[in-house]
């Protein structure tokens, strides 16, 4: 394990160092932007999986003398914020005084944060201090006298009793224009279930009809709170509908009880709880208002809420639906606030959103899942209307309270707010922003419960239960290039041969946190059926494949609980990018390591390619590969391929090109040779998708006969079509394992020319050449239609016999047959000090 922490720390030195260097080629202004670079690259990984690894170089960073101030306060506040979300108060304190340390005095923000923390730790002669210091200010901010009514004792709160705490509450209501709240009950305390609150308007009775749906299990504590707040409404017609989500205790006795005295409120029951947002479904059903709105069982609505949201919705023109803000508290209506600290102690209230009735006609009904429906369902609106469709009411800021309690699915176990950076909660969001998209393009299905339109764990779905799969494929599936095509097309042969698939989704560490899973994955899993596996995730399977071993290098900090009784991963990948062992991508040795921590056994490791089984046997720190390589499969059934292949009589000038990432790895290393290699001055055409960016940074300049498109701007197919020869030619120490964009040129019927090191692993499906003699193996195949369409025959006869997609169940049962990891362990692993 210490190896393993040593390695990686040199890892992220030297990707550090890469991008630094790269920066300072930029202009003097961006110098301070350079300088912040190592804190923010921590951060996104803090947040995105990798804390383990985050939280010891952020700390490294405060303790280093060689960066700025401000990097360090960006490095503590993030820590701080971590920490809080967590609840570890104490290691919060600490970090706050180091923030003082660095800024000397805390601003706001950071003392709002600090009287929170306080208060949670029980330093209460600390935070009268704190607090006496806000409150000496000349201005006082309503957050800070709210705060002001949750601190116990001292100086200025002289009484210390429910009527001071109050008071404090009601003057910050009042900065907001507010009506004051009150206790119901003068002789108790004060109390989230004695209080009710003044209206500033006049009660209105007529105007529109508002529906308030109101969600209830085992609410009998809170929810007449929740209705008396309702009903307290200075908008007058309203009905509360209540649904009792199949509730074991008395709430629907409750409910009952304050529906004799008043007419407006309709109880629903259901007889199998179905969750929130099932029951926000089955009361839409019975909503007869030309507005819909939600309330929690467990919230307290100020008496003019719905009259605001009403106003506001009515007086802008093109909203469809509209949110207010809330705080939550304490049962004794002490201030709890935001669970992840930032610059306010509200927070929208997404249980507040008001809704024309219309709009479910067009959207669809809530998503029935355990968690976060609600956030999917306004960026549904906005996706659908535009994001100034959905409004939020700022002035006042203050229209609920959310009582905390400590068995809100909000803050418990595997689908925990927490899971909103990583985790259920946050591939939940990934996907339906995948939607969402396609609804903005005009191109997304409406919503439905039978047949969702997007895939999502297992665990958001319903609670925590093993699935049983066939083969559970991972990969960092936000990738582009091809270990994530290889990997997919692995997925639809699996799935076309009737086998049960799950995917999870690993990004990996150095990668951007908070890319989106590429698309075309959402779009197969969805049209299969295919659930996307996620911590909280429990599987069992007979078989895991790993696509993509660089992944292997750190492990996340939370992952699927999965059972197999056989692990395999695909070698796409080499340990290094070049034969000399420069830039390296993981070590096996650290890589085998995570695999037996994760699964408890070494697994099975497939090369590619011949070339990578060659690779793989030289290398010890490698188990023996296993004996028959995979090639990438492709379904040559559903490629297009065009009438004429060669097309001499048709154009003097032949085409070449390849596609592919634009990256130092892609292009020859001397300007000489790439312009042997892609045709400069030479009578082609030359087309590259993907970019060319390092080839003509190299040359100093673009070819005229070059044409340069971006990654995915056209699609592949049509481009592969236009070509007549491609031709790849990579940096000579290149460990290029197999080569996608080949086996995609072959099956469009476009011969390969490809230099002498690519033979062990094309073969004969492809022509060799060395740049130098490009030239003359192009003319003779433009010339002659018979050498030409041999070729083309042969790119096929490659992958009939290696690469098509049927081939799968045959590998995958001998695979089995073979036995799970027998016999693929070195005598001895060895021992390597560096990786």
């Amino acid at each position: 394990m210490l190896r393993a922490n040593k390695q990686l720390t040199n890892f992220i030195e030297k990707t550090l160092n890469a991008l630094l260097n790269k920066k300072t080629q930029r202009k003097e202004s961006n110098k301070k932007k350079q300088r912040r670079l190592r804190s923010t690259y921590f951060v996104k990984r803090l947040w995105g999986g990798y804390s383990s690894i985050a939280i010891p170089e952020l700390e490294s960073i405060i303790r280093s003398q060689d960066v700025i101030e401000e990097d360090k306060v960006n490095a503590l506040w993030e820590l701080f914020r971590w920490h809080y979300s967590r609840e570890n108060y104490h290691k919060c304190l600490s970090i706050l005084d180091q923030l003082d340390f660095l800024d000397g005095c805390l601003c706001e923000k950071y003392k709002k944060w600090h009287l929170l923390t306080l208060i949670k730790t029980g330093h209460d002669e600390k935070s009268v201090n704190v607090l006496n210091n806000l409150l000496a200010r000349n201005t006082v901010s309503p957050e800070i006298l709210l705060l002001a009514s949750t601190v116990s004792g001292g100086p200025e709160l002289s009484h210390n009793g429910s009527t001071s705490r109050l008071d404090l509450i009601n003057n910050a209501l009042l900065r907001y224009n507010i009506g004051r709240i009150k206790l119901i009950d003068s002789n108790k305390n004060l109390d989230f279930h004695n209080i009710t609150s003044e209206s500033k308007y006049e009660t209105v009775y007529g105007g529109d009809k508002v529906s308030v749906i109101v969600p209830a299990y085992n609410a009998e504590n809170t929810i007449a709170t929740a209705i008396h707040s309702i009903l307290n409404q200075s908008w007058h017609n309203i009905e509360i509908i209540v649904v009792d989500d199949s509730s074991s205790d008395a709430t629907s006795s409750v409910v009952r009880s304050i529906a004799a005295v008043d007419s407006r409120i309709k109880l629903v029951r259901n007889t199998s709880n179905g969750g929130a947002y099932s029951a926000r479904n089955r009361g839409l059903r019975s909503a007869t208002g030309e507005f819909v709105m939600v309330h929690d069982a467990d919230d307290w609505s100020h008496a003019d809420k719905i009259l605001e949201q009403v106003q506001f919705i009515n007086s802008h023109a093109g909203v469809v639906a509209v949110l207010s803000q809330w705080v939550r508290v304490t049962k004794d209506l002490r201030i709890v606030g935001p669970w992840r600290p930032k610059g306010s102690i509200y927070d929208v209230n997404l249980s507040s959103l008001m809704v024309r009735r219309s709009v479910f006609d067009q959207v669809g009904e809530w998503d029935e899942v355990r968690v976060n429906a609600d956030a999917e369902f306004v960026w549904r609106l906005r996706a659908y209307y535009g994001k100034a469709a959905v409004g939020k009411i700022t002035d006042p800021p203050l229209l609920s309270l959310s009582l905390t309690q400590d068995t809100s699915l909000t803050r418990m176990g595997t689908t925990g707010i927490q899971t909103l950076s990583f985790g259920p909660r946050a591939q939940y969001r990934d996907a339906y922003r995948f939607w969402h998209r396609k609804i903005a393009e005009g191109d997304g299905a409406k919503h439905s419960n039978k047949l969702r339109p997007f895939p999502i764990p297992p665990c958001i779905a319903s609670k925590e239960k093993p699935t049983r799969f066939d083969i559970v494929f991972v990969c960092d599936f936000a990738l582009k290039g091809g270990a994530f095509a290889s990997t997919l097309q692995y997925i639809r042969a699996a799935e076309a041969a009737g086998l049960k698939v799950a995917v999870w989704h690993w990004r990996k560490f150095d990668l951007d946190p908070v890319s989106p899973i590429n698309p075309k994955l959402y779009e197969l899993a969805t049209e299969k059926r295919i659930p996307t596996l996620t911590s909280g995730d429990l599987a069992e399977t007979d078989c895991v494949i790993i696509g993509y071993p660089a992944i292997l290098r750190t492990l996340p900090d939370a992952i699927p609980d999965i059972r197999t009784n056989m692990v395999c991963v695909i070698v796409n990948q080499f340990a290094s990018r070049l034969l000399s062992g420069e830039d390296e991508q993981y070590n096996p040795i650290v890589a085998r390591e995570n695999v037996q921590r994760l699964f408890g056994k070494d697994g099975v490791w497939i090369p590619i390619s011949h070339w990578v089984h060659r690779l793989m046997e030289q290398d010890e720190r490698y188990p023996v590969p296993y004996s028959s390589p995979w090639h990438p499969l492709i379904d040559s059934s559903t490629i297009k391929v065009r009438k004429n292949l060669w097309r001499r009589e048709q154009r003097i000038r032949p085409t070449i090109g390849r596609h592919g990432r634009d990256a130092y790895t892609k292009w020859p290393t001397s300007p000489d040779a790439i312009m042997m290699a892609y045709g400069v001055e030479k009578d082609w055409n030359v087309q590259f998708l993907g970019g060319a960016r390092f080839a003509i940074n190299k040359l100093g300049y673009q070819p005229d006969n070059w044409r340069v498109y971006g990654f995915d701007e056209i699609d592949i197919s049509d481009f592969l079509l236009d070509l007549d020869f491609f031709v790849h030619y990579p940096h000579e120490e290149y460990i290029e394992e197999f080569g996608r964009a080949v086996l995609e040129a072959m099956a469009h019927g476009i011969p390969v020319i490809l230099p002498p090191q690519f033979e062990e692993t094309f073969g004969g499906g492809a022509l060799y050449a060395e740049p130098e003699a490009l030239g003359k193996v192009i003319e003779t195949l433009w010339e002659d239609q018979s050498k030409y369409t041999n070729r083309v025959e042969a790119g096929w006869k490659f992958i009939s016999e290696n690469c098509e997609s049927a081939s799968f169940m045959r590998r995958f049962i001998a695979l089995k047959k073979d036995g799970s990891d027998k016999g693929t362990v070195r005598d001895r692993w060895p021992h390597v000090s560096s990786m």
